[in-house]
């Protein structure tokens, strides 16, 4: 493969160069492309795994006495779609994504599709260059979102459930509206009803689809409060 500029600048940014640079097309070669060679949903799916264990490694390294509950709290938004989305997008990803059509790029499926495509560049760095290779990205272009993870986040469905509590109000009710996509990666959409509010959200499973629709519903609750209580703007739910 000729390497462009718009090649080398990526690596550069990567901090990777690729010994086979097929693995890079294969993995930034979306199904919907023309002529596209498949392997983008092969590297995807390998790629889930090798940052989930990077991710986990990195937790335990920096946090050697923390409970697995908070881990996993961290874990989840560490590994969240908006945030490996963004990672994407930092490395400036979209400049080598061969996509069927431009109008994804203004529409909520540039989230999930930058997500997607980091998540099949990692699975093509651990089959190019092995885990400690794969390791080093994750740890360098997660270290910002390390740096700002303090104390174990607070998950959506908890604050939303606490908030229900205290105005003596029934538990927020979930149920899923659609499972769409392939068996490897679907995408579930989620409802969430609490007394008169209503949200939805999706996610990669259902657990992370309800979690979205929490966050969406917290959003909701929140402008809410501060418009019928008048607090202030920095004031949580």
């Amino acid at each position: 493969m000729h390497l462009s500029a718009k090649h080398t600048e990526f690596f550069t940014t990567l901090g990777y160069t690729f010994q086979d640079e097929n693995h890079l097309v294969r993995a930034t070669e979306h199904p919907s492309a023309p002529r596209a060679r498949g392997g983008f949903e092969r590297y995807e799916f390998l790629g889930d795994r090798v940052l989930g264990l990077c991710l986990a490694t990195l937790l335990l390294q920096r946090h050697p006495d923390e409970a697995e509950g908070d881990l996993a709290k961290r874990f989840a938004k560490l590994a969240s779609r908006p945030v490996v989305s963004e990672v994407a997008e930092n490395l400036g990803l979209d400049v080598l994504l061969k996509v069927g059509g431009e109008e994804w790029q203004q529409t909520s499926a540039a989230t999930r599709l930058r997500a997607d495509a980091c998540e099949a560049l990692l699975g093509a760095i651990f089959l190019d260059g092995g885990f400690e290779k794969a390791f080093q990205c994750v740890a360098r272009h997660w270290a910002a979102y390390f740096l700002h993870d303090e104390h174990p986040p607070m998950d959506a469905k908890t604050v939303v459930q606490e908030w229900a509590q205290a105005r003596a109000l029934p538990s927020p009710s979930y149920r899923v509206l659609s499972t769409q996509g392939p068996d490897h990666a679907p995408t579930f959409l989620v409802a969430v009803t609490l007394a008169s509010w209503y949200a939805e959200g999706e996610g990669g499973n259902k657990k992370q689809a309800e979690q979205a629709a929490a966050a969406n519903l917290k959003d909701i609750l929140l402008q809410n409060s501060l418009a019928s209580e008048g607090r202030g703007p920095h004031e949580s739910v």
